[in-house]
């Protein structure tokens, strides 16, 4: 329980001298390293995500909190005076990933030496704001597959355990240049196909915020999204992400703001590729629901060329 209850804790400071401290728990170290792996999430996505009573799991964010291993970054004020109640948003602490470790296997002790508190201190509403978008999609699509009967969700770590992260490639565009491919998420859904195989799709994540142009003029070095596209349409006709990731197939899902923004993005896609159905398109309002009713095989998402038609799951039939 908290003491001087009446007196209002600070927010962003933590205050453990009126936070009793506690032992850390199983379910703090389900807490931590979800919020690890994702960079960034708000409570109500560590709750979707960590097993237990809400109540339970915020009464332990709060705690973890004022004792220094999690993180509020303070930018994240403009989001309650914009939108009133919010959830909250934490980050990891230096002391929150150094005792991460020796509890979660696989876990680089490499990763704990980073300045994490002052990363997070400094960290810019832009930046905040995409992260969260990547981290809103990542979250639903491991909640959707969670007790799914016959598909896998494989996330990032689990994919390339000794990669060092960012996952990035370089590839030559056509025109000659080349630019480094950075996408905001990657995971692998696994399943059984028709005759008994074991098949796994590995997929690439871009978030769009719609804070960047879809097209440029030809003569702008500047970037756009559908610079990215080209890129990944590349990738693909160079089989890079074989020779350079080590994966047969792979799809790049791009989630945006609006439905509107997302067939737009698909239309200009549509000019830049003509090959295999590596291009799908959504909002986040539509993914979010879907994952809540389990659906998202089901979801239509925009394709390059035809229309509102082709799932995730056509990846794995592919194989």
């Amino acid at each position: 329980m908290l003491q001087h209850q009446k007196v209002r804790l600070p927010r962003f400071r933590p205050d453990p001298d009126r936070v009793r401290a506690a032992k850390i728990t199983a379910r703090d170290y389900q807490i931590l390293e979800a919020i690890y792996r994702h960079r960034f999430l708000r409570s109500s996505h560590i709750v979707g995500l960590v097993e237990g009573s809400g109540q339970q799991i915020l009464r332990r964010l709060h705690r973890l909190f004022h004792h220094g291993y999690v993180t509020r970054p303070r930018c994240q004020l403009d989001f309650f005076h914009a939108a009133g109640s919010t959830p909250m948003v934490y980050g990891i602490s230096n002391k929150g990933a150094r005792v991460l470790p020796a509890h979660v296997p696989g876990l680089d002790p490499k990763h704990s030496r980073t300045d994490w508190t002052a990363k997070n201190n400094s960290v810019q509403q832009i930046y905040l704001h995409h992260a969260l978008l990547v981290s809103d999609i990542m979250v639903a699509m491991e909640i959707a597959f969670r007790n799914h009967p016959s598909v896998q969700f494989i996330p990032l770590e689990r994919l390339f355990p000794h990669r060092a992260r960012p996952i990035t490639w370089r590839v030559e565009s056509r025109s000659r240049k080349s630019s480094g491919i950075y996408p905001d998420a990657v995971f692998a859904l696994e399943a059984l196909n028709a005759s008994g195989e074991l098949k796994r799709c590995h997929y690439f994540v871009e978030a769009d915020t719609g804070s960047m142009p879809i097209e440029r003029k030809p003569s702008s070095k500047a970037s756009s999204f559908a610079g990215k596209l080209e890129l990944y349409s590349e990738t693909w006709r160079q089989k890079l992400h074989r020779t350079e990731l080590g994966i047969q197939r792979f799809q790049l899902l791009t989630v945006t703001i609006s439905p509107k923004r997302a067939k737009q993005i698909a239309a200009v896609a549509g000019k830049i590729w003509h090959g295999p159905g590596i291009f799908l398109f959504t909002d986040l309002a539509a993914i979010s629901k879907s994952a809540g009713c389990g659906s998202i095989f089901h979801h239509r998402w925009f394709t390059a060329h035809s229309g509102a038609e082709d799932t995730l799951k056509n990846c794995l039939a592919a194989g």
